[in-house]
């Protein structure tokens, strides 16, 4: 890989390797050099390529010291250390514990420094405690930020007998009412996350034990950069992740002028040739041919899921899952479609919400579809459609069309066109596929069941 990432300089992506690397700097802006020959991957240790961008990771961080504490508390086994009675990475309850004895005791912990990827976005602090005999008690988290305690929410309850363990997310820093950055992670600067720990009310009705109190940093690692293919291809491309999802995920980033061919891409909910997800992306003139695409919920030709604007893209091959939202671009689709068209055949005995172009398709983001067509067969059970399978307050104009047939192949719901469509408006569109249901309700050439519905 040549360039240093910049708009002026791009990282040029010469072979698989290199399109691999890009995980390493995900706000980058990158550029194919070459046409890219990635069957190698199918030899990666059975998972394949590893999807770049990832959501739902996080780190565990435990307590190491003891911060501060108020009220009477007692530890067991008896000493004057608080927090190794705490910080078990497996909860031993009744073996080691502090115990809060009055209304107001608190206790905050240190922890180790926590280093976060330079490019983690989304990031929110849940506190985790392990306690017993709540009874009538309640019980806060509590955080040390800036120099100031906070203590978060409505607080954890439980009426029933046993230790239980309630996990509070806290997504905005208290101090500032903003997201958590980096920095305030990390323990730099003003705002500085600096303890965790919890805050026990009406302790003196009945009494708390505490075996485990630590705090998980979430955040994710969406691709946030520029990807130019320049009209090559990137062939033969294999992911295996049959237990993950997401597989892949772009947030406020721009794609463009790529074409990926063969690609055998298998994974859970959210799965796509180009990514699991995309959010606020923008993706033109990209193609998805001759895919082989197998996943679960929200499941697509290009992406599986994705709210952003996509025109002048293409896919063909065989979309398969048996479940909800799944179709020829996109499996759920919450953005702006132009000038796109799909081939893919839509199968999976179970799921509905199936369609040859979109699967699941919502307008109220300001959703449209225009211009884009669909001519691969869709099955599944219900709520398909030849272009999409389920549409509410989307709008379909401008001369969409599907010619694909459509095979409900257990209840009802489908449509030529659309399958149902809820406060949809379609206008200059239509289909000429056959429509076939073994029974059910709402069968139909055009949208099946429209409910609050404009048909200019």
């Amino acid at each position: 890989m040549t360039g240093s990432g910049t708009l002026l300089d791009p990282y040029v992506i010469y072979d698989v390797n290199d399109l691999q690397a890009m995980e390493n700097d995900l706000a980058a802006y990158y550029e194919l050099g070459q046409d890219i020959d990635a069957s190698a991957t199918l030899g990666w240790g059975g998972l394949g390529f590893n999807p770049v961008g990832e959501v739902n990771n996080y780190i565990i961080s435990r307590p190491s010291g003891d911060y501060s504490s108020s009220g009477f508390w007692t530890i067991y086994p008896a000493d004057e250390v608080m927090w190794d009675k705490v910080d078990e990475e497996t909860p031993d309850d009744d073996a080691t514990y502090i115990k809060a004895w009055q209304d107001g005791c608190r206790v905050l912990f240190s922890f180790p420094t926590i280093d976060l990827p330079k490019d983690a976005v989304n990031i929110s602090v849940r506190v985790y405690s392990r306690m017993t005999d709540v009874s009538t008690l309640t019980v806060k988290p509590s955080l040390r930020v800036g120099g100031n305690t906070y203590d978060v929410g409505d607080g954890f309850k439980v009426y029933e007998a046993g230790w239980r363990t309630s996990k509070v997310v806290i997504g905005k820093n208290p101090k500032t009412g903003l997201d958590w950055t980096i920095d305030d992670i990390e323990g730099v600067g003003a705002n500085a996350l600096e303890a965790f720990g919890v805050l026990c009310l009406d302790a003196s009705i009945r009494h708390v034990k505490f075996t485990q109190i630590y705090i998980r940093v979430e955040y994710d690692l969406p691709f946030q950069g520029h990807f130019d293919g320049k009209g090559y291809t990137i062939d033969k491309l294999f992911i295996n992740r049959p237990t993950e999802d997401y597989v892949g995920y772009a947030l406020g980033a721009t794609i463009q002028n790529a074409k990926l061919t063969n690609a055998t891409i298998t994974g859970d909910m959210d799965t796509g040739v180009l990514a699991g997800a995309l959010s606020f992306t923008t993706v033109t003139n990209v193609e998805a041919i001759a895919a082989n695409v197998v996943g679960g919920w929200c499941t697509g030709g290009l992406a599986g899921e994705d709210q952003g604007i996509i025109s002048n893209c293409r896919t063909s091959g065989t979309i398969s899952a048996d479940d909800y939202d799944v179709g020829g671009l996109i499996g759920a689709a919450f953005g702006v479609y132009e000038d796109c068209v799909s081939s893919c055949t839509i199968t999976g005995t179970y799921g509905s919400q199936k369609g040859g172009l979109i699967g699941g398709f919502w307008g109220f983001y300001g959703g449209k579809v225009r211009r884009c067509s669909a001519s691969g067969d869709v099955s599944g059970d219900e709520e398909l459609g030849g272009l999409i399978g389920y549409s509410d307050e989307g709008i379909v104009e401008e001369e969409c069309f599907a010619t694909g047939d459509v095979s409900a192949q257990r209840f009802g719901g489908t449509g030529g066109l659309v399958g149902t469509a809820y406060d949809t408006e379609i206008s200059k569109s239509y289909a000429t596929g056959d429509v076939t249901t073994v029974g059910g309700w709402g069968v139909g050439g055009f949208p099946s069941s429209a409910i609050t519905c404009s048909l200019p």
